[in-house]
């Protein structure tokens, strides 16, 4: 995978829901990530700003129920939504066609996997998660 990820300028995922690991390795290494809007992408991948995000996956097949429980049916993916390959074909185009906008979109990738999404960031706020799990 890592050379894969070296090799690359675009990293295309148009997931029914997060798959962070990969989305994650793909910024790090600075690559114009191409993301679909499925479940827990927003939290990562800001449209426009560090990677494309292609409307029209979320709530589909991965979903929060009333109570709070990740639901997941994924039975639409097998047949084709028009509008979403129009979609990806649009946001592919834009970083094919344009380097400079790669550029831009892999930088602020980058940039926010060095702080945003950093390690030290992770254990700050998996540290928070379970000091408030304590007590309840």
């Amino acid at each position: 995978m890592e050379d894969l990820f070296s090799r690359a300028d675009i990293y295309v995922l148009p997931s029914a829901r997060l798959h962070v690991v990969s989305i994650l390795q793909a910024m790090a290494h600075g690559l114009a990530v191409v993301v679909s809007d499925g479940w827990g992408i927003d939290e990562y991948v800001d449209d426009g700003r560090n990677g494309l995000v292609v409307q029209g996956r979320y709530g589909k097949c991965s979903w929060m129920d009333g109570n709070g429980m990740l639901r997941e049916n994924y039975k639409p993916l097998l047949s084709t939504v028009s509008a979403v390959v129009d979609r990806l074909v649009e946001k592919l185009s834009e970083v094919i066609t344009n380097t400079n906008r790669r550029r831009e979109l892999g930088e602020a990738a980058q940039k926010d996997v060095d702080g945003k999404f950093s390690l030290e960031n992770w254990n700050v706020g998996l540290a928070k998660a379970f000091d408030l799990a304590l007590t309840c």
